[in-house]
């Protein structure tokens, strides 16, 4: 969708300017470097400007492409982490969970920071404390257990990673 937003806008723009170009060869090189930067100036006769603006548009989409292709190796990694080392499969789980697998060592330990904070924000009241409980913590279905916090540690590397890597593929 944002591709084909993007497309839609660039044509948009060169429409108008196609319109006033005064003669025909350069307004194929508008609508060819339209398509392919540099396409365009290779029509005019500036091959080495052609050869610059197609080899920066080619790095510029290999940048995209090896950072989305880095984030999925390191989603993998995560995702085979979790199975293997907590007992748990992440691959349909909100961003907030997977950040709390790579904060608490077991779902246990999360669920005691759940009462903690239930007892925090309630001193005086059980049954709010109980309905902050039952809202907050995990279901035994949501359980995990690291095997060790160098595993756990990992975890959030590869997740923290992951994300950085998928946030490049987008803004290159």
């Amino acid at each position: 969708m944002r591709i084909a937003s993007a497309l839609l806008l660039s044509v948009l723009i060169v429409i108008p300017a196609a319109a006033d170009a005064d003669s025909g060869i350069r307004k194929g090189a508008l609508f060819r470097s339209a398509l392919l930067p540099g396409w365009g100036q290779m029509h005019l006769g500036h091959t080495t400007r052609g050869i610059v603006f197609m080899s920066l548009d080619a790095l510029t989409w290999a940048g995209v492409g090896l950072s989305y292709l880095e984030g999925t190796f390191n989603r993998d990694d995560y995702t085979w982490l979790a199975v293997s080392e907590a007992g748990i499969s992440v691959s349909d789980r909100s961003g907030d969970f997977l950040d709390d697998m790579s904060d608490f060592n077991s779902s246990a330990e999360f669920n005691d920071y759940i009462h903690r904070l239930a007892r925090y924000y309630y001193p005086d009241d059980p049954d709010a404390q109980r309905a902050y409980y039952d809202s907050h913590a995990l279901s035994s279905e949501d359980s995990w257990n690291w095997s060790s916090e160098d595993a756990r540690n990992q975890f959030a590397d590869r997740l923290r990673d992951s994300r950085q890597w998928f946030r490049r593929s987008m803004y290159i």
